[in-house]
């Protein structure tokens, strides 16, 4: 599996020199930087260069010891059952797609926020926070500041920060199209190893609705997917008691990148990501 993510020469040096060790090119890979602006990397190379920086560390001490430097991440968790596909059916856009459950960070809608280059109105919560850890009973932790799914209102209720949480609301004055409402929750997702199936670079699905979502590219270019059982997937909501999921979970991770980032960083979370990646599987 190569990176979908094309690294230029310059990054790879940088990465190189930062950290005093090499990537390892191949003659492929050279020609390949001679010809275009990047190249991708192998999960075998970055899985190499991930061995090297632990030194004598264990891979999840690494995992650890780096999770901090990456946040925030993208979480976006799906999960796919009868009584989910229900709800989706009252969507007004796409009732044949899934909507996420819960994302880092917080994505809502706000009717004043319609434009024509934001269609849905859909709003993204910039403080968002995260944490990521791996833990002693061979599971991994998330947490962060996102949104919780509670329902398709209608916009005059979605739009409101605070109140009850009806699934069908009742008529009242105001925006009477169905939207789909999420509120700003602290939360928590623990993942048991041995029931879990990692990819890298998900391709984006069909059958999801990303309208809630971070953005699929992120994913693609710099993120991996999570597909297992709802019954070793626990989820946790503010101060609830953390509950298994009932159905089949898909939860994407990844990470937002800003222009201005230094390229050796961006190498260093791909050495990281597929360190997670392999101890997941």
């Amino acid at each position: 599996m190569s990176t979908r993510y094309h690294f230029s020469q310059e990054q790879i040096e940088q990465f190189e020199q930062t950290n005093g060790l090499l990537v390892g090119l191949t003659r492929e890979q050279y020609d390949i930087l001679g010809e275009k602006e990047g190249t991708a990397l192998t999960h075998s190379q970055l899985y190499s260069v991930a061995e090297k920086l632990a030194g004598n560390q264990t891979l999840e001490e690494f995992v650890n010891a780096l999770s901090n430097r990456f946040q925030p991440l993208s979480i976006s968790l799906f999960v796919f059952n009868d009584a989910i596909w229900k709800l989706m059916e009252r969507k007004i856009v796409s009732p044949d797609t899934m909507l996420p459950m819960a994302t880092v960070p917080y994505f809502y809608w706000k009717m004043t926020a319609i434009t024509q280059n934001n269609p849905y109105g859909v709003m993204r919560d910039p403080t968002s926070r995260s944490s990521l850890s791996i833990e002693p009973n061979h599971s991994v932790a998330l947490w962060g500041t996102g949104g919780e799914f509670c329902g398709i209102l209608e916009g005059q209720l979605a739009d409101r920060n605070t109140g009850p949480r009806p699934i069908i609301s009742p008529t009242l004055p105001g925006s009477k199209e169905k939207v789909p409402k999420y509120e700003s929750q602290d939360i928590g997702f623990t993942l048991q190893f041995g029931n879990l199936k990692a990819d890298l670079y998900p391709d984006p699905w069909k059958t999801i609705d990303y309208t809630f979502s971070e953005h699929p590219k992120v994913f693609y270019e710099h993120g991996l997917a999570v597909t297992a059982d709802g019954k070793g997937v626990k989820l946790k909501v503010s101060n609830k008691r953390s509950q298994p999921l009932h159905g089949d979970v898909y939860l994407l991770l990844g990470k937002r990148w800003e222009s201005e980032t230094p390229g050796q960083e961006i190498v260093l979370f791909h050495v990281w990501l597929n360190a997670l990646s392999y101890l997941l599987k």
